[in-house]
């Protein structure tokens, strides 16, 4: 298990989701709160962890700092509406198939993918997961969920309540 991904799982120089605008946000360094590897090294899994996904809004979703829409798009040609810690394990899910792949090749690949299914994000089926505090606004984090469904369906992520 590698905590933060201090072995640089991620691909350097990869935008990870576009901003309200429609941009690519900047290609800066980033990671993944928790990449699992097997006992022989080869990728298990990749974990995101959130307090809550408060940015996004009800009752529609509105691009904002954390809620913000995916490089890839939906079967219709629209960006999927989703949020930052999903985008990273989104771009990981894909890294994991290119793995010799340089950054621009990576994100050409993100770019032509025109999908709703798992086996174009995501398509060595990497376990993902990303983690949600059960807290008091809990019944609001399920409606939130609810705006980005078609996203986690996407990638085959599953919701982990804590």
């Amino acid at each position: 298990m590698d905590l933060h991904d201090t072995r640089g799982f991620y691909p350097t120089g990869v935008p990870p989701w576009r901003l309200g605008d429609n941009s690519l946000e900047s290609a800066t360094r980033r990671f993944i709160d928790v990449v699992v590897y097997d006992s022989s090294g080869r990728l298990a899994a990749l974990i995101e962890s959130e307090d809550d996904i408060g940015d996004i809004a009800l009752p529609e979703w509105l691009p904002r700092r954390y809620a913000v829409r995916s490089v890839a798009r939906d079967a219709t040609g629209k960006y999927f509406d989703s949020y930052r810690s999903i985008e990273r394990i989104a771009v990981g899910a894909l890294a994991a198939q290119y793995e010799a792949s340089d950054a621009r090749i990576l994100l050409a690949h993100l770019e032509a993918i025109q999908s709703n299914t798992a086996d174009d994000h995501n398509p060595k089926r990497i376990p993902l997961f990303l983690t949600l505090a059960r807290g008091a606004n809990w019944r609001r984090t399920r409606e939130k969920l609810l705006l980005i469904k078609s996203r986690l369906s996407s990638l085959s992520c599953r919701i982990i309540a804590v």
